[in-house]
């Protein structure tokens, strides 16, 4: 999760009215305040190191009352007030020191999530992917687009891309919906053939397989570059903007392979985050191909490598680039 992402969930409490409070009632120590408390933490439990603190509350007795107040042995109590301050308290002092740390974000700006990388000239390479793919499509005079790192979130790999316009904002997210498309129908064709190797059907099967995948493939990447680029630019038929679109959304889907993610900013309109989350037939495709293998049969198939070496994107179309250059299979 993103820092500026956990910064808005905490934004949304109300912690300083939430914090489960104690009082002495006759004879017995009385925890009260547990509706309001309860209440926020179903979103504290959505911040990865609160998760399990969260956790444990939900297995104790604050969730076996509907009550806003509630008698419990000392031991337990200690235990409950122990979770409840650690929760409120960093949570509190989290939310300070990440207003004091991140830099507002602006409009028609997107947040971009670089594949794990395995050594530095990964990381310079999926930016110059990156930096290709968005900057041919924004980068026109209808547009009227540009791409500036406005911000490198610390310690992870994440950053935020400044794209200029809500035109480019619109273009990039469409281009990143087209690639998402392109890349569930991948993970669609290796889970189809693991269960053909699965079958253990000839290889002639299986290579039937694939070329038919790499026709569906092209056909997909062109239908959706040429949707997108009527959705822009309406019947303006030109071709070599057309290459560029099918570049952008090739490149953006093979990162997406790669484990990129490509996230609205937080400010950004609903209709912008309406395409850019991954969406959940996505997760459910990447979940039932790790139960049948899959994370070995990316690798050996590199799915979308259309020169062998997995670095088809490095090279920007031109005005004789065509669907061909797509490959889904091998």
């Amino acid at each position: 999760m993103k820092l500026r992402e956990i910064r808005h969930l905490l934004g949304t409490l109300p912690l300083e009215n939430s914090r489960l409070q104690i009082r002495s009632d006759l004879d017995n120590d009385v925890l009260f305040n547990i509706t309001a408390f309860k209440s926020v933490l179903p979103v504290l439990k959505l911040i990865p190191p609160y998760r399990e603190s969260v956790e444990k509350l939900e297995e104790g007795p604050l969730f076996l009352t509907t009550a806003d107040n509630l008698a419990v042995a000392p031991r337990q109590q200690h235990e409950i007030l122990k979770i409840s301050d650690y929760l409120f308290d960093s949570a509190l002092a989290l939310l300070k020191m990440l207003d004091g740390v991140l830099v507002f974000q602006k409009e028609n700006t997107v947040s971009v999530r670089l594949p794990d990388p395995k050594n530095l000239g990964e990381v310079v390479r999926d930016l110059s992917s990156i930096d290709k793919a968005v900057s041919q499509i924004v980068v026109h005079k209808d547009i009227d687009g540009t791409v500036v790192v406005q911000d490198w979130e610390s310690g992870s790999f994440w950053l935020d891309l400044f794209l200029g316009t809500h035109a480019a904002l619109s273009l990039v997210a469409g281009a990143a919906w087209s690639a998402s498309k392109i890349y569930k129908k991948i993970q669609e064709g290796k889970i189809l053939r693991e269960n053909v190797r699965t079958l253990k059907l000839k290889n002639d099967t299986l290579e039937e397989i694939k070329e038919a995948q790499k026709k569906e493939g092209e056909r997909l990447l062109d239908a959706q570059a040429r949707d997108l680029q009527k959705r822009v630019f309406g019947d303006d038929k030109d071709n070599d903007y057309l290459q560029r679109l099918k570049f952008a959304i090739k490149t953006l889907s093979e990162l997406m392979d790669r484990g990129a993610e490509i996230r609205p900013a937080l400010n950004a309109p609903p209709e912008i985050k309406e395409l850019l989350p991954l969406n959940e037939d996505l997760l459910k495709v990447e979940a039932d191909l790790k139960l049948l293998g899959g994370g070995e049969l990316a690798s050996e198939d590199d799915e979308l490598s259309a020169n062998g070496d997995g670095e088809s994107s490095q090279s920007a179309p031109s005005e004789n680039s065509s669907e061909d250059d797509f490959v889904q299979g091998e």
